[in-house]
């Protein structure tokens, strides 16, 4: 029964610092119930349940805080009742079963609390059988700690024997509660006025200077920018040898378990997220005086504890830092973190919890073992006579992203819990760390002296997982042959198939071989051998094919040149290479300096100086380790690199592969540009497998029906595009790849929109995402996608004969989904860069994981997942941090893709000002900046809105398709809004509104109220004084989500229209039917009662006093017109194929029945009036008949009334109360008026 008091109210106080952020939070996310703690103990013991509710009475009685409730006021204050208010009831559950159990108490622990109304206790005791109970309690956190648990549960054991034996004399080890929780409010306002408060303030101002660094564990999920508090429980013991290890190490050591298990939890954090700066939050009791050891109340204080890892750091000098930092912290532990993140203004976005994302808590019992908190069922201990278990309970909830809680029990081992955010990490990933935690912690204390980098997480079976089962590639591919051997023979099993089509010729295999060898006889004489650099410059043509093949069988290696590449890059790259031989056409060659001997395949002289050459086949002098190109790619310095590329290495991007299937009946395009090394992949990948290779033309190429054209005409099987041109492409027609087998896209990041539009246009294609750097010979890994994805296209496994593994700084293997750098081994491995030994030490570097080879160090930031399957992050010199975030621009470029009028989006990070990073997004496509950064808003975090938005025509692409970033245009003035006065009705409201409450009389529409000075509570108060001047519902969260003048001015004119944007349809009235559906709240009540029916459990009772002339058939007439005005009032709830409805009955008169007690003493009176309504709270409603409203009134004297009316809380809840009592006065002044 909850028994409600008169709300007499003995004092009024304001709120501790550390109660002011849960009413922020609440009213920020009304009805969240992350602060709902919740626990439940096994008893097995007879019990009495009067004597149990009697116990908790008296607790109540004696902590202030179990009778408080908050109340907003000009500012928040909190209210203590005078009688205790217990919300307790007792339920015989022995037939339910252990789930059903188990979603009850769910069911209880996930019920909001109302604040300002209360009670803010609740108590449930479930009989199992005579001698098996659980109890389960659920509290606010505002009115209590884990401190708190402990004193309440020991007075519990204290209060139900003394009560239960009839000893009525106060029990000597029931502590006298001298010091209340107003009390500890006073205490804390005078010690933050005295001296050691303000040196407080200045320690903490210090230690939370500069940019906080923000943790950045592998998420399996999009941080959403409002977060919803899902979480999600994980148990776990350390293994016994572990926990030995570390009680010894502790012995030894002279350490407390507390700062040991803290700086482990610090260095897992850094190996996790690979972060060289942490803040970890940590509580303490707040209970340092004495005096308020044997209050409850929300006393706990956080404290954040920062830390930085030098490089090469051990656990032995990680510990003495911890160590110090704890001891330096403890001394300020009593300045509220509220007044940190207040005054320093650090909660500046929604999504992420301020100052730090990751807690450890151990937890500790003033009176119990600790295994009160943790401990599993099978823990039993005495509460004084009293045989109590720990009830495991399902946690749905989690307020920071990773919180460890651990605790020692009496035996010595170690449990623990990581509380985890559900909507960014998955349960098996916080599985895989547990299984890492245990480890790392065995193998740190195993090498307390060694650099923690080096210290490996993975298992030796997760080893081999990485090392053998995803990297087990091996391939029987012709790797002691060369490109001209493979060449050949398919020269000699197919003379007369075609090889290669252009707009002007076709040759075939015989004709092609024929050209190529009377080339290479040439340049042999020229003094062209093995390892001798040759130039290219030639389009995609049949020349570019006739001009490879000739320079590979003359024994060299080729060069390629873009003609359409400024002749200033062509002339750096033929000296850096030091041609002296180019083959080339008249057309585009005008660049060649006169010291390097052109070879012009169209000029009549060297036609004529081929055609006396030989056309047999020269002999093969290259080995497969000698190279066979040179591809140059963009540098750091401004310069193009070559990267020089062997023969061996060509061969096993072809042949035997293991991702497409090559064969003499494909038909390849040739879309690559000869620069750049898809190029390899194309020719190769034809010419090396029997195929037909078909040059396109770079016009028919960007021009989407014209390649469609082509490819229908030409019946291509295979194709490779850059993913920027794919995207152009698929923007203008999805269905233009059809016809197509294959089709492989890569050179940067996919876009899912546009590849899920190919996949659902051409069912019957096999889309590819292919990955790798020239240094691993085009392609590393690919990936075919078989389904839609929302983001990140995995980039998939190594292909044949090549290994990829994911290393942190010092080459050891990362985890699952832990991210780090892509490394690539195998017979792909490029020989290194030509003339640049240094570069090349630095970027091919000895393979740790397999002997004698080498792997190239790529620079690319990927994660595996837990298939085996690489997801590619970016580049790590591209990661780039704005105010502390870590931004991933291909994330925003993502989600800009999915905007309806957008066709495409590029996002960079700029640094047009030293030291000002910021966002610029490019965007083709209709709309405005306003539209574009409302759009973003209400789907990333804050800080991952472009700061700029510029609309462009078309997106620049490089020759090789790549977006051109360096073309892009700086961002002016009018792409970003500067100060810019209130204009609309709307926006000079809010901005009167801000400059009362932030002391700032000029405020840009494009301000930020965060930057302004703003903090949650002052958003409050903002939000409450909004409400007032626009006469409408505004939440907190509509302020951090909408922080400028504009943008909230905007959405409250939205919201006044009647909209809610797009992800909160307007609400609409349905046509009723016979059954109606039911809402998850009511669908769980309903399965309540399932389980337990003819219960009261959820009955609200209500009763009024009412004194005065009073007129009994007005008071009549309004409820029966309330009734006739609410359907919900008139509705029962019924089944229909096993689920629960909702039946609206018609109306019918309603009375309003009176029971007359002034025959009675006045004494009886009042104990008949008690009893009455007690009796009516206990009696059960029938959901599926009704109704689910009964009311009456008790006369007790003249002019006294009692009126009562009890509801089923399936159709009624607080709001609703608040709606039901003033309406029911407003009908009644009416009818009592005569003004129906």
């Amino acid at each position: 029964m909850v028994y409600l008091s008169s709300k007499t109210f003995i004092k009024t106080i304001p709120l501790s610092k550390g109660q002011i952020p849960f009413l922020s939070h609440e009213s920020m996310y009304p009805n969240n119930t992350c602060y709902n703690e919740s626990f439940a103990w096994h008893i097995y013991s007879k019990l009495d349940a009067a004597t149990v509710q009697n116990a908790f009475i008296e607790i109540v009685k004696r902590h202030e805080c179990y009778r408080t409730v908050f109340i907003m006021e000009e500012e928040p204050v909190q209210k203590v009742y005078s009688e205790p208010v217990l919300d307790f009831k007792s339920i015989a559950v022995g037939d339910w079963g252990e789930s059903a159990v188990n979603q009850y108490l769910l069911a209880e622990s996930q019920e909001s609390f109302d604040l300002s109304n209360g009670p803010l206790f609740k108590v449930r005791l479930l009989c199992l059988s005579e001698e098996h109970y659980v109890l389960h309690i659920v509290l606010h956190h505002i009115v209590f700690d884990g401190w708190s648990l402990s004193l309440t549960l020991d007075e519990f054991g204290l209060l139900y024997k003394r009560l239960y034996n009839g000893d009525l004399e106060e029990n000597t080890q029931l502590q006298c509660v001298e010091y209340s929780y107003s009390d500890f409010v006073s205490w804390q306002e005078r010690l933050l006025q005295s001296e050691a408060g303000q040196t407080s303030a200045q320690f903490w101002k210090q230690k939370l200077s500069g940019e906080l660094p923000v943790l950045e564990l592998p998420a399996d999920k999009k941080r959403p920018p409002v977060p919803a508090f899902a979480g999600g429980l994980a148990p776990f013991a350390l293994q016994a040898k572990t926990s030995e290890k570390l009680s010894a190490f502790c012995n030894k050591e002279d350490m407390s378990l507390n700062r040991v298990l803290l700086a482990l939890y610090f260095a897992f954090l850094h190996r996790l997220s690979g972060q060289t700066e942490i803040i970890v939050g940590t509580p303490r009791y707040g209970r340092k005086n004495r005096d308020f050891h044997h209050s409850c109340g929300y006393f706990v204080n956080l404290l954040p504890i920062r830390m930085r890892f030098s490089d090469n750091c051990s656990f032995k000098q990680l510990l003495l830092q911890v160590q110090e930092e704890i001891t330096d912290c403890t001394k300020h532990q009593d300045y509220p973190f509220s007044l940190m993140v207040k005054e320093h203004g650090l909660q500046r976005d929604m999504s992420i919890p301020a100052v730090f994302q990751a807690g450890f808590v151990l937890q500790k019992a003033c009176k119990q073992d600790a295994a009160i908190f943790l401990g599993n069922a099978t823990n039993v201990f005495d509460l004084h006579g009293l045989k109590l278990a720990p009830f495991p309970l399902e946690k749905k909830v989690s307020k920071f992203d990773l919180t460890l809680f651990v605790e020692q029990e009496s035996n010595g081992s170690i449990v623990a819990n990581f509380e985890y955010n559900n909507d960014i990490f998955h349960e098996d990933s916080i599985q895989r760390w547990i299984r890492h935690f245990d480890h790392f912690i065995h193998t740190v204390l195993d090498n307390v002296e060694e650099s923690l980098a080096n210290i490996r997480l993975l298992s030796q079976d997760e080893e081999q997982q990485q090392l053998v089962e995803w990297n087990r590639t091996e391939t029987a591919y012709p790797r002691n042959q060369v490109i001209q051997e493979l060449f050949e023979e398919q020269v000699a099993a197919r003379p007369e198939a075609v090889a290669v089509v252009d707009e002007d010729r076709q040759l075939t295999y015989g004709e092609l071989n024929t050209q190529a060898n009377r080339l290479a006889h040439c340049l042999k004489k020229k003094g062209v051998k093995p390892e001798t650099l040759v130039g290219i410059c030639i389009d995609r043509s049949a020349d570019l094919i006739v001009g490879i093949m000739g320079i590979l069988k003359a024994g060299g290696a080729y060069v390629p040149m873009d003609p359409s590449y400024p002749q200033q890059r062509l002339t750096y790259m033929a000296h850096d290479a030091g041609i002296e031989l180019m083959v080339t056409l008249n057309e585009g060659s005008g660049w060649v300096p006169e010291t390097i001997t052109r070879i012009c395949l169209d000029s009549a002289a060297d036609q004529e100086m081929l055609s006396q050459e030989s056309d047999r086949n020269p002999p093969v002098m290259t080995t497969p380790q000698n190279a066979a190109y040179v591809m140059y790619t963009s540098g750091s310095t401004g310069n193009p690199k070559g990267v020089v590329v062997e023969q061996r290495n060509v061969v096993r991007l072809v042949r035997q592969a293991g991702y497409i299937p090559f064969s003499a009946e494909d038909r390849m395009a040739q879309t690559g540009a000869i620069g750049f090394d898809a190029s390899t992949f194309e020719v190769f990948g034809a010419l090396l497998n029997g195929g037909s290779l078909y040059p396109i033309p770079r016009e028919t190429l960007l021009d989407a029906p014209a390649l469609a054209a082509f490819v229908h005409r030409h019946q291509l099987t295979t194709m490779w595009l850059t993913s920027p041109l794919f995207n152009q492409l698929v923007q203008k027609d999805a269905a233009m790849f059809a016809g197509l087998q294959h089709l492989i896209i890569g050179g940067d990041a996919l876009s899912p929109v546009h590849v899920n539009q190919v996949l659902r246009s051409s069912p019957e294609l096999s889309l590819w995402n292919g990955y790798g750097p020239t240094e691993n010979t085009t392609f590393s890994t690919c990936f075919l996608i078989d389904r839609a994805y929302e983001e990140h296209i995995p980039i998939g496994k190594p292909i044949g004969n090549s290994t990829a593994y994911v290393v942190n700084k010092q080459n050891h293997l990362n985890p699952v989904g832990v991210p780090g750098e892509l490394c690539l081994g195998g017979d792909g491995v490029a020989r290194g860069y030509l003339n640049q030994p240094d570069m090349t030490a630095d970027k091919f570097v000895s393979n740790p994981f397999v002997a004698g080879e080498r792997m190239y160090r790529t620079g690319d930031w990927v994660k595996r997942m837990p298939d085996g399957n690489l997801v590619y992050l970016g580049r790590m010199d591209k990661q780039v941090k704005i105010r502390g975030f870590r931004i991933e621009v291909g994330e925003i470029e993502a989600m800009l893709s999915q905007h309806p009028t957008l066709r495409q989006a590029s996002v960079v990070v700029r640094e047009d000002k030293p030291g000002e990073k910021q966002l610029a997004a490019y965007l083709v496509g209709e709309g405005s900046a306003q539209e574009w950064r409302a759009y973003l808003s209400e789907r990333l975090p804050s800080y991952m809105v472009p700061t700029y938005f510029v609309q462009m025509d078309s997106l620049p692409l490089t020759p090789n398709g790549k977006i051109d970033t360096r073309a892009l245009p700086i961002p002016t003035v009018s792409s970003q809004e500067g100060y810019a006065a209130p204009q609309t009705p709307a926006e000079e409201l809010v901005a009167a509104v801000w400059s009362q409450l932030l002391g700032v009389e000029r405020i840009g529409i494009y301000d930020s109220f965060f930057d302004l000075g703003g903090h949650s509570l002052l958003a409050t108060q903002a939000v409450s004084r909004l409400r007032e001047v626009f006469g409408m519902e505004v939440a907190v969260r509509d302020l951090f989500q909408y922080p400028t003048i504009e943008s909230l001015s905007r959405r409250l004119t939205l919201l006044a229209q009647g909209g809610e944007g797009e992800k909160r349809p307007p609400i609409q009235a349905v046509e009723r039917g016979v059954h109606m559906p039911t809402s998850y709240a009511q669908q769980r009540l309903w399965f309540l009662d399932q389980l337990e029916p003819n219960s009261p459990l959820y009955n609200i009772p209500c009763a009024w006093r009412l004194q005065g002339a009073w007129k009994l058939d007005a008071l009549e007439q309004a409820y029966d017109a309330l009734i006739q005005r609410h359907e919900a009032l008139r509705t029962v709830i019924g089944e229909a194929n096993g689920e629960p409805v909702q039946i609206i009955r018609e109306h019918q008169p309603e009375r309003l029945p009176v029971t007359d007690l002034r025959h009675l003493a006045s004494e009886d009176r009042e104990r008949e009036m008690k009893s009455l309504m007690q009796a009516e709270a206990d009696k059960p409603f029938q959901l599926a008949e009704g109704p689910l409203i009964r009311s009456q009134v008790i006369a007790m004297g003249e002019n006294d009334w009692v009126l009562m009316c009890t509801l089923h809380h399936i159709i009624f809840d607080g709001w609703s109360l608040d709606i039901f009592v003033r309406e029911w006065l407003a009908l009644y002044e009416a009818f009592a008026g005569g003004q129906p």
